[in-house]
């Protein structure tokens, strides 16, 4: 598994108009904690697991952050792609 700290997330924000950045299994934050460096309007995070959902809420207090506990497909289904 690759890590996206390799990537400069501006090719694809400049290059395909990104303003939203969604990641599937948030985990320790890592890729989040990268991510809020660039300038994304909205970030989303999904995670299952509930304690890995307030550690990342404690270490990510940002209001264009949102990081949700659920599903990844009841997520983004209901409430990512709605938005």
């Amino acid at each position: 598994m690759g890590s996206i700290t390799q990537f400069d997330l501006n090719i694809y924000i400049d290059n395909y108009n990104c303003k939203t950045y969604v990641e599937t299994g948030t985990g320790m934050a890592e890729c989040l904690s990268y991510a809020i460096k660039y300038p994304f309007i909205k970030l989303y995070s999904v995670e299952l697991d509930e304690d890995l959902v307030n550690q990342a809420k404690n270490k990510i207090n940002i209001n264009s952050v949102e990081i949700i506990n659920d599903y990844s497909t009841n997520a983004l289904e209901n409430k990512i792609l709605k938005e």
